[in-house]
């Protein structure tokens, strides 16, 4: 029989949790804010493709080292410089990476890889970002182009962001995966018209 206190105990804890989801999504609504205010009013400028993973990867270095999480990142030849608007992208790109990290394999060592290449004929830059975590079905990946779409019944705002913010920029966000084995984000950036690349 439940007595008095191990119920006070198990509605404080109730509320505790409540507290925390109340919280978490007063950040997200303020960071949506956030958000909001940067695409009315975005800043373009010409950056280096690796300079902005550069710096969305020093975001994450923390988790990634924590959950023993291997990123290799690699440039062409080249290092495509693209029109973008630094904090968007950052946005965009932290999205991607935490989506990445949160379903990576929790029985082996994770291991990122991110690879940036021009593509002179199509004058963008290509970036891909594959781990080889949970993976997924070709069904999540047709839901995923869904704008509203919903995982464990939450909406996945990183990836409707991400989109959103690639396609202000003219670019563009589409996956390959295989479930249980590897999933692959490929991001297109139009290069900065100003310089050549022939």
């Amino acid at each position: 029989m439940e007595n008095a206190s191990d119920k006070s105990i198990e509605e404080q804890e109730l509320l505790e949790e409540m507290s925390l989801k109340i919280d978490d999504g007063t950040e997200t609504l303020n960071q949506m804010i956030e958000i909001g205010q940067k695409v009315m009013n975005p800043a373009f400028e010409p950056l280096s493709a690796r300079t902005i993973l550069d710096e969305a990867l020093d975001i994450k270095r923390n988790d990634f080292a924590a959950a023993d999480v291997m990123v290799q990142l690699s440039v062409s030849s080249e290092d495509p410089i693209v029109w973008v608007d630094p904090s968007l992208m950052r946005i965009a790109l932290d999205c991607l990476l935490d989506n990445a990290y949160k379903f990576m394999k929790v029985d082996e060592p994770g291991k990122l890889t991110i690879c940036i290449d021009t593509h002179t004929t199509t004058r963008n830059a290509l970036i891909t970002i594959e781990d080889n975590g949970i993976g997924m079905t070709e069904e999540r990946i047709q839901l995923l182009r869904e704008e509203f779409y919903s995982v464990d019944g939450r909406i996945a705002l990183g990836v409707m962001l991400s989109r959103l913010i690639l396609g202000m920029h003219g670019g563009s966000l589409r996956y390959e995966s295989a479930f249980g084995d590897f999933t692959k984000a490929f991001i297109t950036l139009p290069l900065d018209v100003e310089q050549n690349y022939d």
